[in-house]
């Protein structure tokens, strides 16, 4: 009889390992998209981490941030993009892309997920075939590009997804007024959410505070403050101390205030691009810095 018994052990062993490898695969099957290649070269990878969700569709006309809903009712804000959707792009046509975008394969993947002080999650948004919904997005127009993941792949990619709707003018760009301002002239920029461009003149510091001046007037003159953007740098950035950003040509980008002028606090330094073709030769200003005194 003893043999008999080790032969039903045996079957009820082989029972249990059974359950256990069913119960990883189904596991691992429900852990976001697989492919390796899913999420381009942006590092993002598939991982248990991940949440799905199901797309229902966007919050209504009447909300001005750029949400999704899902039919649990959860809301999700696209992190990266501009919270507020420009007024000039048509609510409708924005829906129909999506609607378009979601039609056979409702089903997305929510990575990098974060809780806004709303309530509301916000994330990277995938499609399981790989499609990346916020540069899908920025590629045609329908958002601007706000930063804050460092000067990473994330960055990169996203960047490079709004440069090409800015160059091919579509969707927002087409507006003439949304190109990024002239930050030598001051008088033509408005409070809100702006990108900005020009030489910076001079680096100042005041106490622990450092400024970007972009031109002679501090009192009038456009400005950026970066010093939590430089205290809380990583790898990536192109100059080793704030003063060798003088006489270099940017582009910031971030919210714009009244204050001596318009006025840009930059919290990230991803919110700093430094664009080519710019001279630093060019004769930098003599002039002490009002804020140097």
């Amino acid at each position: 009889m003893r043999p008999r018994f080790n032969q039903v052990g045996l079957y009820i062993s082989i029972f249990i390992v059974g359950l256990i490898v069913t119960g990883n695969d189904r596991a691992h099957s429900n852990s976001g998209p697989q492919s390796p290649n899913a999420f381009g070269s942006t590092g993002l990878e598939a991982s248990g981490s991940g949440r799905n969700f199901t797309y229902l569709a966007l919050t209504p006309k009447t909300d001005p941030n750029l949400r999704i809903l899902t039919r649990n009712g959860d809301r999700i804000s696209l992190i990266g993009l501009e919270d507020t959707v420009w007024t000039g792009t048509n609510p409708d046509e924005l829906n129909r892309a999506l609607g378009e975008l979601f039609h056979e394969k409702k089903a997305f993947y929510l990575t990098e997920t974060r809780e806004t002080r709303y309530g509301d999650l916000s994330g990277q948004v995938f499609l399981h075939d790989g499609t990346w919904v916020q540069r899908y997005l920025l590629e045609r127009g329908f958002s601007r590009f706000v930063g804050g993941f460092g000067r990473g792949p994330i960055w990169r990619e996203l960047l490079a997804a709004e440069d090409t709707a800015r160059q091919s003018r579509v969707g927002l760009w087409k507006d003439r007024r949304m190109k990024p301002y002239d930050a030598a002239k001051p008088e033509w920029i408005k409070p809100g959410f702006a990108l900005a461009e020009g030489v910076i003149r001079r680096v100042a510091r005041v106490g622990d505070r450092l400024y970007l001046n972009f031109g002679e007037n501090w009192r009038q003159d456009f400005s950026a403050e970066m010093s939590r953007a430089w205290r809380n740098r990583s790898s990536g950035f192109p100059f080793a101390t704030p003063s060798d950003l003088e006489n270099q040509r940017v582009r910031l980008r971030g919210m714009v205030r009244w204050y001596n002028g318009p006025y840009m606090p930059l919290q990230n330094l991803d919110q700093i691009e430094i664009l080519t073709g710019f001279s630093t030769q060019q004769a930098r200003t003599e002039e002490q810095s009002p804020f140097e005194h």
